[in-house]
């Protein structure tokens, strides 16, 4: 609970005007999102050891059981090199799968529109309805990290419950621009929210509304026949 205190004249009288605002909601959903982050770094922690660390130990004892053959047995030294430089090349791309876990939005691996169009290429390899991106936009909006870092979470979101839950066969999602503003779109064509208490309680509603607020945009959701979720968010001196 927060207050503010102003002193007022009513009459004549002076009086102190009070305003308290409940803060108890907003606290639990900035706590959500540090607990999921918190989630996020053992997950790529755990990865890192289990994943990259083993797979350049393995790489290590291999070369140096090469370097005692190399002489005595050149022919097999060259099939082992050959097997050696295979893992190394996946040891690479397990580095860039963390690295996107660390920065998913950055310039480098084509920013909110590259994260966004990955999104929806990964969901469709994993099976299930269809993920389409639609790229609406002329260049890159400009964004910080961190506000492009937000809307990529609302997608994933977005994309996960309708992949989840809704039975859909076809998940689309677009980004766009709308004058100042960047207008993120994700819309499935399954059964919709059950009810009305459904969509207010959960499926992560309340964070991605958490996270629109945050980039002073805001969430919009509509339900029937499928769920479309747009994600407003306004665009100030080239950066949110």
């Amino acid at each position: 609970m927060v207050g503010t205190f102003t002193p007022v004249s009513v009459d004549g009288d002076a009086m102190i005007l009070a305003v308290y605002v409940d803060l108890t909601q907003e606290r639990e959903l900035e706590q959500r999102i540090v607990d999921a982050a918190a989630r996020e770094q053992r997950r790529l922690a755990t990865a890192l050891h289990d994943g990259l660390g083993q797979e350049l130990t393995g790489i290590a004892l291999m070369l140096r059981g090469l370097s005692t053959s190399i002489v005595e047995q050149p022919v097999m030294s060259r099939e082992r090199l050959d097997e050696i430089i295979v893992l190394v090349n996946e040891a690479i791309d397990s580095a860039r799968r963390l690295a996107r876990g660390f920065a998913p939005v950055s310039e480098e691996q084509g920013g909110l529109r590259g994260a966004l169009r990955t999104l929806a290429e990964a969901s469709t390899r994993a099976g299930g309805p269809r993920v389409v991106f639609d790229d609406m936009t002329d260049a890159e909006p400009r964004l910080s990290d961190a506000a492009a870092t937000h809307l990529l979470r609302v997608a994933q979101e977005a994309t996960g419950n309708a992949l989840r839950h809704a039975t859909a066969t076809e998940v689309r999602i677009s980004l766009q621009r709308r004058d100042a503003d960047i207008l993120l779109v994700i819309s499935d064509d399954g059964q919709g929210f059950p009810d009305e208490a459904g969509l207010a309680r959960g499926r992560g509603i309340e964070t991605m509304r958490y996270r629109a607020e945050a980039l002073r945009g805001q969430l919009e959701i509509d339900t029937g026949r499928g769920v479309t979720i747009r994600c407003r968010v306004p665009v100030h001196s080239g950066e949110v």
